[in-house]
C-alpha cells in the first residue's frame, strides 16, 4: 500500500510582525533564564567563555540564524515564533557546550595524560617527589582520576534527565490530553518514534505532533516561572532594557556579530526536552 506524504505548510519568517519578535524574545529569554540561572557564572555559559552575557548571546545568535537566507530551520504553521527560537538556541548552546567540553579544560588531554596543575610528570611536588613512580601506580592514578570523573558525568546526566522528566510530565498533565501524559511516559523508555507509535497505536507524524505540542507546552510552563523582577535579579537589567537593545537588531541599528549553526535537534524523543 502506497504511504500518503503530507505536505507541512510553513509561514514566511519575512511575515512576524516586530510585536511577534519582541514576544518571541522576551518567552525565549523567560526560558534562557530558567535553563542557566544556577550556571551562567561558569563554565560553557559563561561570560568569560561567550565573551558576553548568554542572555544577550544566544537571543541575538537565534535571530542572526533565522534571517540568514540559507537557514535550515522553518516556521511551522501554527508554531508559535518564540518556540522556533527556542529551538535555535537549545541547538546552539548544545554545541557551545560540545565545543567547550572538547576544547576548554578537560580532566584528560588527548593523549590521555592527566591534566595536573604546578606539578611534575609523576604527579608529585618536587618537595616530596620520590626517585621513581612505577607505571603501574601511574596507570592506577589515572584510571581513578577518569573513573570519577565519569560517574560525576553519569550523576549531573541523570539529574538534568530527572529534571526533565518532571517538567515533562507536569507539562502533560497541564494540557489535559491524556495521550500526550502516555507520550512522555513512553518518551523517557522507549528508542524512537517508531517504537512510541506502535505502542500508542499512532502513525509517526502524529507522535511528532504531540512531541512538538508538549516541547511548546514546556517552553511555556518555564517561561511562566520566571517574573521580570526573578529576570532582573538574574541578569541585572530590566525586561524592557533588554528587550529594546534586542529590537536594535531587528531595526538594523547594531551590528550582528556571530552565526548560529542552523542544525537540527537531535533524533531522540527524550532529548528534546
Amino acid at each position: 500500500m502506497r504511504k500518503i506524504k503530507f505536505k507541512q505548510s510553513y509561514k514566511p519568517l519575512s511575515e512576524a510582525t516586530p510585536e511577534e519578535w519582541r514576544q518571541a524574545f522576551k518567552i525565549a529569554s523567560f526560558w534562557l533564564t530558567d535553563e542557566l540561572e544556577n550556571c551562567k557564572e561558569f563554565g560553557a555559559f559563561s561570560e568569560a567563555n561567550l565573551g558576553e552575557s548568554a542572555i544577550e548571546y544566544f537571543p541575538k545568535r537565534a535571530y542572526l540564524a533565522l534571517k540568514d537566507p540559507n537557514n535550515k530551520w522553518h516556521w511551522k504553521e501554527g508554531t508559535k515564533l518564540s518556540t522556533l527560537m527556542i529551538n535555535v538556541m537549545r541547538s546552539d548552546m548544545a554545541h557551545t557546550l560540545r565545543d567547550y567540553r572538547l576544547n576548554g579544560e578537560p580532566l584528560l588531554k588527548s593523549t590521555g595524560e592527566l591534566v595536573r596543575g604546578e606539578v611534575d610528570e609523576d604527579g608529585f611536588d618536587d618537595v616530596n617527589a620520590p626517585e621513581e613512580v612505577s607505571p603501574e601506580v601511574r596507570l592506577g592514578n589515572w584510571q581513578i582520576e577518569a573513573e570519577l570523573e565519569k560517574m560525576a558525568e553519569l550523576k549531573r546526566y541523570e539529574s538534568e534527565r530527572d529534571k526533565g522528566m518532571r517538567i515533562a510530565r507536569a507539562a502533560a498533565r497541564k494540557s489535559g490530553d491524556p495521550r500526550m501524559v502516555t507520550y512522555v511516559e513512553l518518551a523517557f523508555k522507549l528508542p524512537d518514534y517508531r517504537s512510541i507509535s506502535k505502542r500508542m497505536k499512532l502513525t509517526v507524524k502524529q507522535v511528532k505532533e504531540l512531541e512538538t505540542s508538549l516541547i511548546e507546552s514546556i517552553d511555556g510552563l518555564r517561561a511562566e516561572r520566571v517574573t521580570t523582577e526573578r529576570f532582573e535579579k538574574v541578569w541585572g537589567i530590566t525586561i524592557n532594557a533588554h528587550l529594546n537593545k534586542l529590537m536594535t537588531y531587528h531595526w538594523g541599528q547594531a551590528p550582528l556579530i556571530g552565526f548560529c549553526r542552523p542544525l537540527s535537534p537531535g533524533p531522540g524523543p527524550s532529548d528534546r526536552f
